[in-house]
């Protein structure tokens, strides 16, 4: 199984977290879809999300797969189970976007503090997210891709118009109706 350096790092965690705690005693050969069931319960009822206890299945999945293959066993009982569901009362990561004042406060702050300052302004004025402004490069700050058009000009876009002779940036909007740029 080839994986990256990440993907191994995870399945490592969810096997010495989620899975042999439960199910570590549990020859492979022995492992029911009934024992499957119970531990995907058992970890939701231990506060676990369903994204996590997915996830766990997934590697187990994974694992069972192989061994079916391999023809160690000769079914693979994670396969007939179902992944777990969202409920509605779980928490969600999704946060309530920043106020105008608690961005100005940010803004403020990180003035001092040139690349700073430059970061937190892509990532605010573009709608981006840290990892997608990190990965900003060179070749794009020019081009029309991913506009989002509203009211008529984009207001979340994903390329930066050129600097001017000052080094400061110059933001175009863009409208994808009208092909007008501003």
């Amino acid at each position: 199984l080839q994986v990256r350096p990440g993907t191994a790092s995870d399945y490592e965690y969810r096997l010495r977290h989620e899975i042999i705690p439960y199910l570590g005693k549990i020859k492979v050969t022995e492992l029911s879809t009934h024992a499957v069931e119970n531990w995907l319960a058992t970890l939701r009822r231990s506060g676990k999300s369903a994204a996590t206890v997915n996830g766990a299945r997934q590697v187990l999945l994974a694992l069972c797969k192989h061994a079916l293959r391999n023809r160690i066993i000769p079914f693979n009982p994670v396969e007939l189970t179902a992944p777990v569901r969202r409920q509605k009362e779980d928490p969600t990561q999704v946060k309530e976007p920043w106020s105008r004042d608690e961005i100005s406060l940010v803004l403020s702050r990180a003035s001092d503090q040139d690349s700073l300052d430059v970061f937190l302004h892509l990532m605010l004025h573009l709608g981006l997210r840290s990892g997608e402004a990190l990965g900003l490069r060179w070749c794009d700050r020019s081009g029309a891709r991913g506009w989002n058009c509203l009211g008529g000009f984009s207001h979340i876009w994903q390329s930066i118009g050129g600097c001017d002779h000052g080094g400061i940036w110059r933001f175009v909007l863009y409208c994808s109706r009208c092909h007008l740029e501003r």
